[in-house]
């Protein structure tokens, strides 16, 4: 599987946009409350914008609440091979957890 990655360069961004997105769910973990970081999921990346995956629209809210402190986070830890997030998208799936 990892030969067809390193073949095909599509294949190769998403899994890198896959493990970035993962990295920075890493980092907001901490700020997450206790009762919804088993539910979160790291999404997509488009510029400056990050989704995350949320089970329902009462975790939304909260995430949406607590947005400009994961904002904050992710400022505080960033490190150069990282884009800048100035913006948090959540979007909501019933698949989660």
């Amino acid at each position: 599987m990892g030969t067809l990655i390193g073949q095909s360069p599509l294949l190769t961004q998403l899994t890198q946009q896959a493990s970035l997105s993962e990295q920075l769910l890493q980092c907001i973990q901490p700020a997450l409350p206790m009762a919804l970081r088993t539910f979160v999921q790291a999404g997509p990346i488009e510029g400056h914008q990050w989704c995350l995956i949320v089970p329902n629209s009462a975790a939304a809210a909260k995430l949406r609440h607590l947005s400009p402190h994961l904002l904050q986070v992710l400022q505080e830890q960033h490190q150069a091979n990282r884009p800048v997030i100035t913006q948090i998208r959540l979007r909501i799936s019933a698949t989660v957890g």
